[in-house]
């Protein structure tokens, strides 16, 4: 339990409430082109071939199927949302923290106001970030089309939900939020399962962010040219700029 405990606050801590998670990608982008242009080609094109083929397991599920993948975590961030929320009454504060919240919610408005908040602003921005990626790979198939340049799907649509995911899931939840477990006696079973969801989709989100990291390596040192990959990562922090500061602009994040 202690050690389960320390886990979830420490990925909670390190992932999601860091700001500075969602500039890793650059570091990890300039490491495997160390790594590509340290390798001499032959050594690169036997491991592409024999280890990372293109139609490899690994990639198909991780980075083909990242939109599926992207549709199951963020139906999960949303019930976390909920689940914080409406049953806020039922928390307890049992991780010390610097900055205690008051966990107030949305003055003079109903619950069924407040969820209708939640399930439109979750809507659009699920469907801003998944029409913006794919107006953005057509435009990729353009320009390969008509210039030869096969910028990075995959730098273009993993970075981009993966920093959806991270704000995302930092905006829905607090270290206040996270369940210190050996501290959890005296709860009922209830708000355990709460807790025990919530420390799950942290943890299974974590997961998913850390094999996407993965992919990307493995596409920095073996896949396309540095431009193609640099162009590509570009695109993958516009989308997210765009959305999250255009609705918070609007008032429209809850």
């Amino acid at each position: 339990m202690g050690l389960y405990s320390a886990v979830v606050s420490t990925v909670n801590e390190r992932v999601f409430r860091w700001k500075g998670s969602v500039l890793v990608y650059p570091p990890v982008l300039l490491v495997g082109l160390i790594v590509r242009f340290t390798l001499s080609e032959k050594v690169i094109d036997n491991i592409r071939t024999n280890i990372f083929p293109e139609d490899n397991t690994f990639n198909i599920i991780f980075a083909n199927h990242s939109f599926q993948i992207f549709t199951i975590l963020w139906l999960m961030i949303f019930f976390m949302h909920v689940l914080k929320d409406f049953t806020r009454s039922k928390f307890q504060s049992l991780l010390p923290t610097a900055i205690q919240h008051t966990h107030d919610t949305v003055p003079f408005k109903s619950k069924s106001i407040r969820a209708w908040q939640l399930i439109l602003c979750f809507f659009l921005k699920y469907s801003l970030t998944l029409a913006s990626i794919v107006g953005i790979l057509t435009l990729r198939h353009y320009i390969q089309e008509t210039y030869g340049m096969n910028i990075s799907g995959h730098y273009i649509s993993i970075v981009t939900l993966s920093i959806t995911i991270i704000w995302e899931t930092r905006s829905s939840i607090s270290d206040a939020d996270i369940l210190e477990l050996e501290n959890s006696d005296g709860l009922d079973k209830r708000t355990l399962l709460i807790y025990a969801f919530l420390s799950g989709v942290l943890l299974l989100c974590a997961s998913i962010l850390a094999i996407w990291l993965l992919v990307l390596f493995v596409t920095a040192v073996f896949y396309h040219t540095a431009v193609e990959k640099l162009i590509g990562l570009i695109w993958g922090y516009v989308t997210p700029l765009l959305i999250f500061h255009g609705l918070s602009y609007l008032n429209i994040d809850p």
